[in-house]
């Protein structure tokens, strides 16, 4: 299990010289891949001298902007800023601020997403999961999740998406994919999430947690491209309460789904024996 560190730091001291917008009325909030999420940019780039647009991954400047996220209940809530990183004085990155009856209980950074994130608050509002990745597309590569409890809030965010990792790997095997992964032995091996893994809702207030498993759409993963399974898990440790197929992720889950979710075909397998 990943943990991230939580910096506790002094309220004033991150809130005072920064206005911020509410969630809940700023209409450009948007939900990317769980319905009850609230999306804000992970890094935002100013564009290189002579050109139009920024030269890496990030959205434009303008779109990094300060945010309050409340719990259900209000009273928690996380603060959006940003910051410049030291290596990269053209950019901002994402900062968030946890806040609980008023008082800091952390600060987390360097959050993985290199591109958008998305919040979703737990019901009874005693957790937060965090979706991210690389694009906000929902079919593309390296997104993941973590959780964060906000009586636990020394341990930070973490990830406990290793047993739903593994598990795909055992279900869509990449050595015996037609035609086989380059190098298909090694990622079990060496990247156990070659499957990306969504919080899609929470069940039972903060105690379980429903996900998405999906093998990257595209022709370099050959045929287990766009494979999917969905999971029900206990929040805490990820352990995997209930695995399901598509179809039966689908019917339980699709509304609490930000897309439209189309079921993929069946796998495709060859003879190699590995």
């Amino acid at each position: 299990m990943l943990v991230r560190a939580v910096l506790r730091v002094p309220v004033l001291a991150i809130l005072a010289t920064v206005v911020f917008c509410s969630a809940s009325s700023q209409n450009t909030t948007k939900s990317i891949w769980s319905k009850k999420g609230i999306a804000f940019p992970s890094i935002c780039e100013r564009p290189v001298s002579g050109a139009s647009k920024s030269a890496g991954v990030g959205k434009p400047i303008e779109e990094c902007t300060p945010l309050r996220i409340p719990s259900p209940d209000g009273k928690s809530e996380v603060a959006v800023t940003y910051a410049v990183p030291p290596d990269r004085p053209d950019a901002v990155e994402v900062l968030l601020t946890v806040i609980a009856d008023g008082k800091v209980v952390g600060r987390t950074e360097g959050l993985t997403g290199s591109y958008e994130d998305e919040l979703v608050w737990s019901p009874d509002s005693k957790a937060f999961a965090i979706n991210g990745g690389e694009s906000s597309h929902p079919h593309e590569r390296f997104h993941y999740f973590e959780v964060f409890f906000l009586d636990a809030p020394e341990l930070g965010l973490q990830s406990v998406s290793e047993p739903v990792e593994q598990d795909m790997l055992r279900s869509f095997p990449p050595c015996k994919a037609a035609p086989p992964l380059e190098d298909c032995a090694q990622v079990g091996e060496n990247n156990p999430d070659f499957a990306y893994v969504l919080a899609i809702d929470w069940i039972d207030g903060s105690s379980g947690l429903a996900v998405l498993a999906q093998i990257p759409c595209g022709p370099s993963l050959s045929g287990i491209a766009c494979q999917s399974l969905g999971y029900e898990l206990e929040a805490r440790t990820g352990r995997i309460l209930r695995r399901m197929e598509p179809r039966e992720f689908v019917s339980r889950w699709q509304t609490s789904m930000a897309w439209k979710f189309h079921i993929p075909g069946p796998p495709h397998y060859g003879t190699n024996p590995q």
